[in-house]
């Protein structure tokens, strides 16, 4: 084989790297259809579950005089990122609303979303067992006792009357 064609060969293959690159950048950005599946009963127990707070303190979220609504999300998700503003929006009337993030610091988490008192950090590989996480954005319906009653997997629009009162009622 002659030095221009290793040349041609080598060539070829970092362009193809390179659209594989750019292909997989643009997915992993795309904004997909927010869910319209309605919230789905589960069964299960948490028992302690602390978060951290920005000052690095802990918060325990089982216990309470109310429901928690315990938003899961990260910083890598873009759903989850054009999720969190209307997550943060929701009133604090019937349920305590938690955004948690599954990111180490609180510098990545600061690039997406200002400091917010609902805003919370935690182990992403402890959250993930305890709550059984299967995708981001998911979102959990606990009661102050720990029992889980509701999950929903997917973005979807927090803002629509219909959806929102599957967590209210109960």
């Amino acid at each position: 084989m002659t030095r221009g064609t290793k040349i041609a060969i080598g060539v070829f293959i970092v362009l193809q790297i390179a659209a594989v690159a750019v292909y997989l950048t643009v997915e992993s950005r795309r904004v997909k259809p927010l869910s319209t599946e309605p919230p789905r009963q589960i069964q299960g127990v948490v028992e302690s579950f602390e978060v951290i707070n920005r000052d690095g303190t802990k918060t325990e979220l089982v216990g309470g005089e109310t429901p928690i609504l315990v938003h899961f999300w990260a910083t890598w998700c873009p759903p989850c990122i054009e999720e969190l503003p209307q997550v943060l929006a929701l009133p604090d009337t019937h349920l305590r609303v938690v955004a948690i993030a599954l990111d180490d610091d609180w510098k990545k988490i600061d690039t997406f979303a200002k400091p917010h008192p609902r805003i919370f950090r935690t182990d992403a590989k402890t959250t993930e067992e305890i709550f059984e996480l299967s995708s981001l954005p998911q979102t959990v319906l606990m009661m102050p006792d720990g029992r889980l009653v509701l999950r929903v997997n997917g973005a979807r629009d927090w803002t629509d009357h219909d959806f929102w009162k599957y967590w209210t009622d109960l």
